[in-house]
């Protein structure tokens, strides 16, 4: 199956659901892709999280206060912390 290149990693759902159905795989490794459970799930495929990048990372553009903003995030947004993360504080504990 030919999948072109294509401009966001949104539009490839619907070509990855068709080479899912006719693969039928009993489980799929993801890394970046974050409807990939939601898809995997209709289809009755297990899924793993294959995490490439620090938790920090996730937990700082991946948290449910992002999805509020809208799934179209600016740099200006990205610049700011999103609600309910950390401060930017260093605390010494001793």
């Amino acid at each position: 199956m030919y999948l072109p290149p294509l401009k966001t990693i949104r539009h490839w759902m619907p070509p990855l659901k068709t080479l899912l159905t006719d693969l039928k795989p009993d489980l799929v490794f993801y890394d970046f892709t974050h409807w990939m459970p939601t898809l995997t799930k209709k289809l009755g495929i297990k899924v793993v999280h294959y995490c490439i990048i620090s938790s920090v990372m996730v937990g700082y553009t991946l948290t449910p206060a992002r999805y509020y903003q809208g799934i179209d995030l600016s740099e200006s947004d990205l610049m700011e912390p999103p609600e309910g993360y950390p401060p930017n504080h260093q605390y010494m504990i001793f």
